[in-house]
């Protein structure tokens, strides 16, 4: 499936709200957390509109002032006006207010209730204001409105990508008359249509609606034929879309191209020896990351309410933003001596506090610590490095010496300019001669002029129709951090004899039960079987998922959608995102025996089980600037010496500049939770 371009979308929702969909249904809730099940009342089309909403919401996430949606309500009541009224059941109805109506007629009970713009939180309240009418729509002629106000959209913008979803019951009439046209007016503009239909028959599901009416199941069997006359067309039933939906989904996104040189050898000194080539640069790896969560503190209010004669402390809840204010200690500037010997008294604490002035950050230059001093280096004042935009091939070497634990950040394509063959023909000489010899190149890469170099790696990578380059950044030297471990299988005594018997050396019986163990458990073969039969293995990369990010969205998702969380609430994860958490059953079951061996070469008998004690203390912060020796002081022990007792102590050093980061402006209070835990052993049966 090729790669969609992020974006420069629009997207038509067109919304049946005939009077069928006004039947209630019952729809299943998650669970009680007793196990008990739930289930709640709501119309065809609030159940409907969750799915709709569900899609403006993943525009909204993403962000994207090109993700543009409309939409559009077939089966709206009154004929010409634009303007909603009221009904005789006190609710607001919504009129034919559609430009093709306006312009032709015959396009009537078809409204226009969300114009074409980027959605926000007020797309998704209105979508929660509708109702069902009282008059039946056409979904045809809703479709042809919603072609013509796309195009009409659209007209300046020929490359963006089309989308109409029509969510219906199905049991509303239709006019099929000339329905061949509307199909070629779609493909002509490559408009992809998605119909939603709510207990359409599904065979994957799978569902089949039992005592279905004659006009549903004629206007079912014409969604399919419409849909299966189109480039891309696609019916489905409102259950199992609402289930895919919360599917995680790693969605392949077109990356912008962005240009840069190549060159191999040196263009300045040698340029007959040397080539530079013209390249484009694209992501081929983007870190996904949830999203980012607001911190909230919980502040005392001084205003009590009365309620029933008592008072009661109202809770209130503020963000937490973080504050940076800088100070200077005049009592510790350079020259002035230090007390070797420090008295724990209240005065010189006030006395010391009375010497911290806070300065401004514009009164502030740039330094460096030199040995115990500070060198001042004001912006600009050290010379950069002189660079020149490109990507510089070092040299190479055998691809067998790459070691892929060293590999950072992000994997680049590196493309040849697509708009000159000359340039194609020299990179993919340039790839396929290093894919023959069996190499990677180490390149230097600047992205623009003066900017530091990233030193990184460059591996030679062939499609069936092009060639390209890989890049990925390795670290320097010096950003390698070599630790050392004593040895885990050779013990030496204090005499310096070697050890060859001890409890923390395994014995070859008990190397013998783990050997076995671990190739119990291994998943190389515990998958499903393929077409000639072998077992493929069970994990696989690129059906595995980041529960954080994909349940962060189904909460963030669910509690925009679901006015009330509590009769509502958040369903548990899609299966999918579950698949890999717990090891398959067949691996379980095949690894008993090897299990049991180990038990009884390591003789486990004793569990371990830790108990938690909580103290729960209520603790009332206040924000206070302590200077360098009341930080020293209060480390020394708890509680304070008594006044006047003195200790001996080396003088803590101490900055000229130090800085005091405040979070809140105002007195709070915070439950600290204290864990103390013991631990016990229960010998097993």
């Amino acid at each position: 499936m090729p790669a969609e371009r992020a974006g420069y979308t629009v997207t038509m929702f067109l919304v049946d709200v005939s009077p069928s969909m006004g039947a209630t249904r019952s729809v299943e809730l998650p669970p009680t957390p007793s196990g008990e099940e739930r289930t709640t009342e709501m119309t065809n089309l609030e159940w409907a509109l969750q799915f709709v909403k569900l899609k403006i919401q993943e525009m909204i996430f993403n962000g994207r002032k090109t993700d543009q949606c409309g939409v559009f309500l077939f089966g709206a009541e009154g004929s010409q006006s634009p303007l909603s009224f009221q009904r005789s059941d006190n609710r607001r109805g919504i009129e034919t207010n559609n430009v093709v109506n306006a312009k032709n007629g015959g396009y009537e009970h078809v409204a226009e209730y969300i114009p074409i713009a980027q959605p926000n939180a007020t797309t998704l309240a209105k979508l929660d204001a509708t109702k069902p009418s009282e008059t039946s729509g056409d979904p045809i002629d809703a479709l042809i409105v919603g072609i013509e106000t796309q195009n009409i959209y659209l007209e300046k913008k020929r490359t963006w990508t089309r989308k109409i979803i029509i969510v219906t019951d199905g049991e509303s009439p239709i006019e099929i008359e000339d329905w061949e046209a509307t199909v070629k007016k779609m493909n002509a503009l490559d408009i992809s249509l998605t119909v939603i239909g709510i207990d359409f028959d599904d065979d994957e599901l799978p569902f089949h609606e039992e005592n279905k009416s004659t006009i549903k199941v004629e206007n079912e069997a014409f969604y399919h034929k419409l849909t299966s006359s189109l480039n891309n067309g696609l019916v489905g039933t409102c259950a199992y879309a609402l289930q895919e939906i919360a599917r995680p989904d790693i969605k392949q996104t077109k990356s912008t191209l962005m240009g840069t040189v190549l060159r191999l050898g040196d263009v300045d000194v040698r340029p007959e020896e040397a080539i530079e080539m013209i390249v484009k640069v694209s992501k081929c790896t983007a870190l996904a990351r949830p999203k980012s969560w607001k911190k909230f503190g919980r502040m005392e209010d001084d205003d009590e309410m009365q309620v029933d004669g008592e008072a009661e402390q109202s809770e209130v809840f503020v963000q937490l933003k973080m504050r940076t204010e800088y100070y200077i200690d005049r009592s510790t500037q350079e020259g002035e001596e230090q007390d070797k010997m420090d008295v724990g008294s209240d005065d010189d604490d006030e006395d010391k506090d009375k010497n911290v002035e806070k300065v401004e950050k514009e009164e502030l230059i740039r330094g460096f610590k030199y040995g115990s001093t500070y060198a001042p280096c004001p912006d600009g004042q050290f010379p950069r490095l002189n660079t020149r935009k490109g990507i510089d091939i070092c040299g190479f070497f055998h691809a067998k010496n790459f070691r892929r634990d060293l590999a950072m950040g992000e994997v680049q394509y590196i493309w040849a300019d697509p708009g000159s063959p000359q340039q194609q023909v020299a990179l993919s000489s340039i790839v396929q001669a290093m894919f023959e010899k069996d190499v990677f190149a180490i390149a230097r890469w600047v992205s623009k002029d003066g900017m530091d170099p990233r030193m990184g790696v460059l591996a030679p990578t062939m499609f069936e129709k092009i060639d390209c380059l890989l890049w990925v950044q390795m670290p320097f030297a010096d950003d390698v951090r070599k630790y050392t471990f004593a040895s885990l299988e050779n013990l030496v005594s204090k005499s310096g004899e070697k050890i060859t018997k001890h409890p923390y050396l395994p014995t070859e019986e008990q190397l013998d039960a783990m050997d076995k163990f671990i190739d119990a458990m291994d998943l190389m073969d515990a998958g499903e079987k393929d077409d000639e039969g072998k077992r493929i293995p069970w994990y696989d990369t690129r059906l595995s998922y980041n529960p954080a990010i994909h349940r962060t969205k189904q909460a963030l998702f669910h509690s925009a959608v679901m006015n009330d969380i509590e009769s509502n609430p958040l369903p548990p994860p899609h299966p999918e995102l579950l698949k890999y958490i717990e090891p398959p059953r067949r691996v379980l079951k095949h690894a008993r025996e090897a299990i049991a061996e180990c038990k009884a070469a390591f003789k486990v008998k004793e569990g371990m089980h830790l108990i938690t004690n909580h103290f729960i203390i209520q603790l009332t912060l206040i924000p206070h600037l302590f200077s360098a020796q009341e930080s020293h002081k209060s480390s020394q022990g708890w509680p304070r010496p008594r006044k006047g007792r003195r200790r001996r102590h080396a003088p803590p050093r101490q900055n000229a500049l130090r800085v005091a980061q405040r979070q809140r402006t105002r007195p709070f209070t915070s439950s600290l939770i204290f864990h103390r835990a013991s631990t016990y052993t229960q010998e097993t049966k």
